[in-house]
C-alpha cells in the first residue's frame, strides 16, 4: 500500500491506494529533500523527516494515517495564520480599514474558526449549525454575518436571540420574515441587501454567481428589481440597511471581474442615493480569489486581489461623487 496525497494551501488529505499507482507521487515528493521546491500548494510546514516521510508542523502524515485512519484531513495551522495575515497586511498598505471575513462553509471547523477569531477576522455564517460552532469558537456575534439563500425560520430566530451583527438579505420572503420576527423581538436588525450584478465569470458554470439568467443568489439589478427591494427594505421599521453584498463566483484566476464588479456595484449605490437619498455604508464585494490546486494554476495573489477591489471602489467612488463605503470582502 502507499499514501496518496492531495494537496491545497492549508490542507492535506490522505488516503491510502493501491501500490501500482503509488509510487510516483513519493518519487515527486523526494525532490524536496535535495531543496527542489514542487511547483504546488505544500503548507508552510511541509518538510521530508529522517525516515523519508511528508510531515506537516512536524507531524508524520503516515503516522497520522495509520494513527487516525483514511481518508484524514491535516489542517497546518501556521498556513491558515500566514494567509489571514497576507490579507490583513494587504489592506494596510492600503490604509484601508476593511472587514475580512472568512467564509465557514470553506471549513467550518471548531479550531478553524477559533484560529479566525484569534486572527481578527469577522466570520460569515450560511445555517444554524455554521451559527453555532462560530459563537462556540468565541466569535463575538458582532463579528458574524449571517449569509444563506434559504434560511428558515428557526435559523433567524437563532441569530436574533445571539444578537448576530448582519443579516445578508437574499429574497423578498426573508425581508419580510426578518422584518417581522425583528419586531417580535423589540430589534432594529442591521442588514445587507445581496445584489446580482449580472456578470458572467471565467469560471465553471456550476461556481458562477453573479449572472442575472439561471441564478438563485440575490436580487437582479435586471428590469429594477434590485432598486425596488431597496426601497422595501428601507420601508422596514425593524431593520436597517447598511448596504450590499455581490458574489460572482469561485476560483477565479483573474481580478478583472472584481473591477467590473466594483464599477457596478458602486454605480449602483449611486443609483441608489440619487433615487432614495440613501448612503451606502458598506459595500462587500464578495471572494472567489482561485487557488491553486495543480502545478498549472495561475491565480492572481491576494495582494493583487487586494489592490484591485480597494483602488476600484475608490476610483469609481471619485467618479460617481460618492463617499467611499467601507469595504468588505470574503
Amino acid at each position: 500500500m502507499d499514501l496518496r496525497l492531495q494537496l491545497w494551501e492549508s490542507v492535506v488529505v490522505l488516503s491510502w491506494a493501491k501500490v501500482e499507482a503509488g509510487p510516483r507521487v513519493f518519487s515527486q515528493i523526494s525532490s524536496m529533500e535535495d531543496g527542489g521546491a514542487l511547483d504546488m500548494p505544500y503548507p508552510l510546514t511541509t518538510a521530508i523527516n529522517r525516515r523519508g516521510h511528508l510531515e506537516v508542523g512536524g507531524c508524520d502524515l503516515v503516522d497520522l494515517a495509520y494513527k487516525y485512519g483514511t481518508p484524514l484531513f491535516v489542517v497546518d495551522e501556521e498556513t491558515i495564520r500566514a494567509k489571514c495575515q497576507q490579507y490583513v497586511q494587504a489592506f494596510r498598505h492600503l490604509e484601508e480599514d476593511a472587514e475580512i471575513i472568512y467564509a465557514a462553509k470553506a471549513f467550518g471547523a471548531l479550531a478553524v474558526c477559533q484560529i479566525i477569531r484569534e486572527e481578527g477576522l469577522f466570520v460569515d455564517v450560511s445555517t444554524g449549525g455554521e451559527l453555532y460552532v462560530a459563537l462556540r469558537s468565541g466569535f463575538s456575534p458582532h463579528k458574524i454575518y449571517f449569509h444563506g439563500n434559504n434560511k428558515t425560520e428557526e435559523e433567524i430566530e437563532f441569530g436574533l436571540r445571539e444578537e448576530v451583527g448582519t443579516f445578508v438579505v437574499d429574497g423578498l420572503q426573508e425581508l419580510h420574515l426578518l422584518d417581522r420576527l425583528s419586531g417580535r423581538g423589540g430589534r432594529r436588525t442591521d442588514i445587507l441587501l445581496r445584489i446580482t450584478p449580472g456578470i458572467e465569470t471565467s469560471t465553471h458554470k456550476y461556481i458562477q454567481t453573479g449572472q442575472i439568467i439561471d441564478n438563485k443568489f440575490g436580487f437582479p439589478l435586471y428590469m429594477g428589481m434590485a432598486m425596488a427591494a431597496v426601497k422595501e427594505a428601507l420601508s422596514k421599521s425593524n431593520l436597517r440597511l447598511r448596504g450590499f453584498h455581490t458574489h460572482i463566483g469561485s476560483q477565479l484566476f483573474s481580478v478583472d471581474c472584481f473591477e467590473k464588479a466594483a464599477e457596478i456595484m458602486v454605480g449602483f449605490c449611486a443609483e441608489v442615493q440619487n433615487e432614495t437619498g440613501f448612503v451606502t455604508e458598506k459595500l462587500n464585494l464578495g471572494g472567489g480569489l482561485g487557488i491553486k490546486y495543480r502545478s498549472s494554476d495561475r491565480p492572481a495573489s491576494i495582494e493583487e486581489f487586494v489592490t484591485t477591489v480597494v483602488k476600484s471602489v475608490r476610483r469609481w467612488s471619485d467618479n460617481f461623487d460618492l463617499p467611499s463605503p467601507g469595504i468588505a470582502i470574503e
